[in-house]
């Protein structure tokens, strides 16, 4: 285990109820700009400047919200799924590519997304973000780039992370992502 904060992801892609593929925990490097810019807020800066996923510059005093769970059908917060390849930046505000919410042709249907009551144990505390995306288009789906999408109060929305990852998704398969946050003496 790496000491510190950490960001990892782990998926499972399910098909008739059934795990057909487990991925291993995967070390993410990928909390972008608005993630330091929200704890800097939530710890007492006077004054946050950031880039929602609008492209827009957004002032706040105390930006010091990190709300991730959504409903389901929502595309816009939480975990989300894209098809673009572009390099990780530290100035990402947005995913390259998102994949829309639905059913149709290149689309996935998004489930609530879900915050787990924190764990921990003498050395390790853990919170995992997830969700579940299935694919009812009627042709696979390459997820390319996965992120966390979060808003606050006002609210505007914003990246915390975002991370490249080929995940194939067939036709009536089912993607759980799961993020995990990590904190390790």
């Amino acid at each position: 285990m790496n000491p510190g904060l950490n960001l990892y992801y782990q998926y499972n892609l399910s098909k008739n109820g059934k795990i057909y593929k487990k991925s291993r925990k995967r070390k993410c490097h990928s909390f972008v700009v608005a993630f330091i810019q929200n704890l800097g807020g939530m710890l007492g800066s006077a004054k946050n400047t950031f880039i929602d996923t609008g492209n827009t510059s957004r002032t706040e005093y105390h930006l010091n919200d990190f709300k991730t769970s959504a409903n389901s059908g929502v595309a816009y917060l939480g975990s989300v799924v894209g098809t673009g390849n572009a390099a990780v930046t530290i100035n990402d505000y947005k995913l390259a590519t998102a994949i829309a919410h639905g059913s149709g042709a290149g689309q996935l249907l998004y489930s609530a997304c879900t915050v787990a009551i924190p764990s921990f144990t003498d050395t390790t505390g853990t919170l995992i973000v997830s969700r579940l995306f299935t694919n009812s288009s009627g042709g696979t789906i390459t997820v390319e780039e996965i992120g966390i999408y979060c808003k606050d109060s006002v609210p505007y929305y914003y990246l915390i992370a975002r991370d490249l990852s080929t995940i194939v998704v067939t036709d009536g398969t089912i993607l759980t992502l799961n993020y995990i946050i990590q904190t390790t003496l």
